[in-house]
């Protein structure tokens, strides 16, 4: 008997737990093609260094061995940090976004697209938009939170539920690469939990809040 009048509780549960949500609002990054033709022109000077690296060697030329090993240390060298840098300014940049909302509790998440070193294409969703929070990093607008989070108990959160937070994708195997997780922890009439990391998750994000109104981050 107890039993039965539990499976109404479960099956609303499932429910909100499943609903497909539906996109509110899609956002595209009016500075993509610039972070992208950014990156192709580091490696091709990243490359051209690489390849011009020999012939300095043996280069017939009046330089010294050690004149040699310093233009080599100074245009690999040179190249190696741009790229890099290119790809710290860059890797926040969203280059397009959806704002979804679950119909059936109202909880908002977002999805957002982002790109690696390798202008491999990574997809980040962050399962409810309040555990989104203003950046500490440069060139970055949200982070993920981390540390301690608190909730209230319901909506399938309760003592000892894993509740993934965010999580990364790579698009085109549609692979997991890593996520955030907490497991919510009774404290008096609401739960606390710290976040966790697995794998290689993105957690930062610099995104133009003027055209996403609808994602209120505090």
């Amino acid at each position: 008997m107890k039993l039965a009048h539990r499976i109404p509780s479960i099956l609303s549960r499932l429910q909100s737990t499943h609903a497909i949500p539906k996109i509110v609002q899609l956002y595209n990054g009016s500075l993509s093609d610039v972070y992208r033709k950014l990156k192709v022109f580091s490696f091709g000077s990243l490359g051209a260094a690489v390849a011009i690296s020999p012939i300095i060697a043996i280069l017939d030329a009046p330089i010294n061995t050690a004149g040699r090993v310093f233009l080599i240390t100074t245009a690999l060298g040179t190249s190696v940090t741009s790229t890099a840098m290119i790809n710290w300014c860059g890797k926040p940049y969203v280059s397009s976004m959806k704002v979804l909302v679950n119909p059936s509790n109202s909880r908002q998440s977002v999805e957002l697209i982002t790109h690696s070193l390798t202008l491999r294409k990574l997809r980040t969703v962050v399962h409810d938009t309040q555990w989104l929070r203003r950046a500490d990093r440069p060139l970055a607008s949200w982070e993920v939170s981390d540390g301690e989070l608190t909730s209230t108990i319901g909506e399938g959160r309760d003592h000892d539920v894993r509740e993934v937070i965010a999580e990364t994708f790579d698009v085109k195997s549609d692979k997991k690469i890593g996520e955030w997780f907490v497991i919510w922890k009774r404290s008096g009439d609401s739960l606390t939990a710290e976040v966790q990391k697995s794998g290689a998750v993105d957690r930062y994000f610099n995104v133009d809040e003027k055209s996403v109104p609808s994602v209120k981050v505090p």
